[in-house]
Parts: C-alpha cells; structure tokens; sequence
C-alpha cells in the first residue's frame, strides 16, 4: 500500500481543528473528504507534517484558580460515592467478620488507629476464648483443612517445627480427618526420640 498524500486542501481543514482530539478529527476528516485514514495517520501527519502538536486541554490555564476545600467542605454532590455507615472498615462493629483471602477476620477492638490492627484470624480468637493465650512458637491449624470452618472441634495447635514436619513428611492437610490424631501422636513420638 503506497503512502497517502495529503492536498493543500487536506492540511487547511487540519489547521482549521489545532486542539480537537485526534480519533474525533480523524472521523471528521474521513467524512468530509471521502477518505479511509486511520487516526495513526492523521496524528503523525499533524504532529510532523504540519508541526501541530497536541494541547491538552485538561491543564489549568493561566489565570484558572483550583478549588481548594476546608476541612468539612465537600464538592456538592460528591456524597453519592462516599462509604454508606457500616460499610467502611473503621466504622463497622466489633465481631464484624470478613474473608481475607483463605482465611476469616474478625474485628475485636476499636483502640487502635490503624483499621488492620482491629482486626486477627477468626481461628485464633475461637482458640484463644476456650483455651486462652496461644504460646510462642505455637501454630493454629484446621483438622478438616477448610479455612472458614472456625468450629472449636476442628481447630488444633501445634507447635511451629511440628507442623511443619507433619505437612512435609506426612502430607498432613491432604489426610483423612480421622487419620490426623494418629498422624500427630506419630509425629510427637519421633519429635521426642529426636
């Protein structure tokens, strides 16, 4: 396909539109003249050809003032896309619960100021209201390995080494639920001959 020339005729009508965007003047052009030009086409063509650069017009011009707002000022009718109460992480109620990845969160406290912080592992704060504090070094695990199933009866702590071995030498999360009290009990045996 050979280039396309553009006619004294064609450059007029171009200079005639220096800041209109290009896929408008594009579709302008080809209606006006009867031509097939891609917007590649007329851009390059404006921007070499005719020494047109394009102006954005979405900058503060000279003399343009920004609005700038007080504290408790809000542009009208911004409220629409503001959180509706109870929706907002800061502001929903403690035990508010939600799914984060796997697991489920749990908000327990409004003291600090960070939002995370309220929050821990729903499984971790069902352990520790039946048996209290988890020790370091400690792990909290699923006997059924469904990450949303919090009930006290599936919940299991081990200690940290212990797991760790039970997932890799014994594939511990793919097992039988029935399987995995014997699997543990083998699995502290050998911890303690080691």
């Amino acid at each position: 396909m050979g280039k396309k020339t553009y006619t004294d005729e064609h450059n007029a009508f171009l200079k005639r539109y220096p800041i209109l965007d290009r896929v408008i003047l594009t579709a302008i052009f080809n209606k006006e003249f009867g031509e097939n030009r891609n917007v590649e086409q007329i851009r390059c063509h404006c921007r070499r050809g005719l020494g047109m650069k394009m102006v954005n017009t979405k900058r503060f011009g000279h003399g343009q003032v920004m609005k700038v707002f007080k504290k408790g000022e809000y542009a009208k009718g911004s409220e629409k896309t503001w959180f509706k109460a109870g929706h907002d992480i800061k502001t929903c109620g403690i035990g508010h619960e939600y799914k984060h990845g796997k697991f489920i969160k749990i908000k327990i406290t409004n003291e600090n100021k960070q939002a995370a912080k309220n929050f821990t592992a729903k499984h971790r704060w069902v352990w520790e209201q039946h048996h209290g504090k988890i020790p370091e070094g400690m792990v909290v695990s699923f006997l059924d390995n469904d990450p949303t199933n919090c009930n006290i009866d599936n919940l299991i702590c081990v200690e940290r080494g212990e797991f760790t071995r039970l997932v890799k030498s014994y594939n511990f999360q793919n097992e039988r639920k029935e399987l995995k009290p014997s699997i543990m009990a083998i699995s502290k045996l050998e911890n303690m001959i080691k």
